[in-house]
């Protein structure tokens, strides 16, 4: 199973927000734990909110499986 990081309602500013559809920084999440702490992916400079956002999201699906 997977968990796609964004849709055709994501937002983000080219370049900025972005990043976090880019695969190096999708690649990070492969292999961890859930649900994610603070501290297990790479917050990315400029980006926090989204970052952030990014694993809520993860965990909150992570959440609905059985």
């Amino acid at each position: 199973d997977s968990i796609l990081i964004g849709d055709d309602r994501f937002k983000e500013i080219n370049g900025m927000g972005a990043r976090v559809l880019e695969e190096g920084y999708q690649l990070q999440f492969i292999g961890k734990t859930l649900p994610l702490n603070k501290g297990d992916v790479e917050i990315i400079a400029g980006v926090t909110q989204t970052c952030t956002a990014v694993v809520d999201a993860v965990n909150a699906a992570y959440a609905t499986l059985p």
